[in-house]
């Protein structure tokens, strides 16, 4: 992406935005080592996952016997941990207000307090922050901060659903391999290109999150240093199998020429039947009617319209 590369070369803060399970930690990671900061430390922080009296403690750190229960040698938090370096605020949405108004003073003034000490410490970091929340939607709500959400969104960028990256899905897979059989110990492996095919014709509605377990799966499995279809999980399998037979609804030729009445008689029940068996293959949940107006680019209300219409 054009824009991220660009982005990557200044040291304004960056706002990523994404449905959940895109890579955003991925994606920020690139930025980082394709910024000047490359040499210097990469730290992320999840602020949906800590607690909210932790979060603070986390991000700033605390002076030794500062509160009960604290570390007798004190804290580092993330933000000196990643002086010099990019600190990753995911899930930014989730931070408490009185935090954010903490973190504002320190994009303003580059320096933070740690808790339970006087002396504020001078920070050089560059910030991105991701949230698959609306956060203007949040900012009219009053739940976030307004002067924040300014600075933080200095440089928005939309990461897009896997399934609309085309080739960057399989250099996602490289990666992820690359990554994993490190960590495993295993030697590298590649996908064949039958499982290249399936990758690039496959929904992921879990995203890249979803390709990483698969591909975890496989290297597990795999015999060789070739991924296989037969190396891939069975629900995998199982839903290429079901999107394949999705595709085969239509069959203009069945079509009884006696019983035509009108165009749009026959459309109305040609509709019907797409709607119903997608309703069959995708489930008769709220879930799955969100994945049949995904797949029919409609809304869901146009969706319920529609199935109540032809009850």
């Amino acid at each position: 992406d054009l824009k991220a590369k660009i982005a990557a070369k200044s040291d304004s803060t960056i706002f990523l935005h994404g449905a959940s399970g895109t890579g955003k930690e991925l994606f920020a990671r690139s930025i980082h080592n394709a910024s000047f900061r490359k040499n210097g430390p990469f730290v992320a922080i999840n602020c949906a996952t800590l607690p909210e009296n932790l979060i603070e403690s986390e991000l700033f750190g605390y002076e030794k016997g500062s509160f009960t229960g604290a570390s007798a040698k004190g804290k580092i938090g993330k933000f000196e941990q990643a002086n010099n370096g990019t600190l990753f605020l995911d899930e930014i949405a989730d931070l408490p207000l009185h935090l954010q108004a903490k973190l504002l003073r320190v994009l303003q003034e580059k320096k933070i307090d740690k808790i339970g000490s006087k002396m504020p410490i001078e920070v050089n970091v560059r910030i991105i922050s991701a949230s698959h929340k609306n956060l203007e939607e949040m900012v009219k709500r009053n739940e976030f901060r307004e002067d924040l959400y300014y600075r933080l969104n200095v440089i928005p960028l939309h990461l897009p659903l896997l399934k609309e990256r085309g080739d960057d899905i399989l250099l996602c897979s490289q990666y992820i391999i690359k990554k994993l059989c490190y960590k495993m110990n295993k030697p590298e492996k590649y996908i064949s290109k039958e499982v290249e095919e399936k990758f690039m014709s496959y929904d992921w509605p879990g995203n890249v999150r979803e390709l990483e377990n698969v591909l975890e799966y496989a290297i597990n499995f795999t015999d060789d240093d070739e991924i296989g279809l037969n190396d891939l999980p069975e629900y995998f399998l199982k839903n290429i199998e079901k999107a394949n037979k999705t595709n085969e609804i239509i069959n203009v030729d069945a079509i009884d020429i006696e019983s035509i009445t009108s165009l749009e008689e026959l459309t109305k029940e040609y509709e019907k039947n797409i709607l119903k068996k997608l309703v069959d293959i995708y489930g008769d949940t709220i879930e799955g009617k969100r994945k049949v107006a995904q797949k029919l680019n409609i809304s869901v209300t146009t969706l319920y319209r529609k199935l109540n219409d032809y009850q």
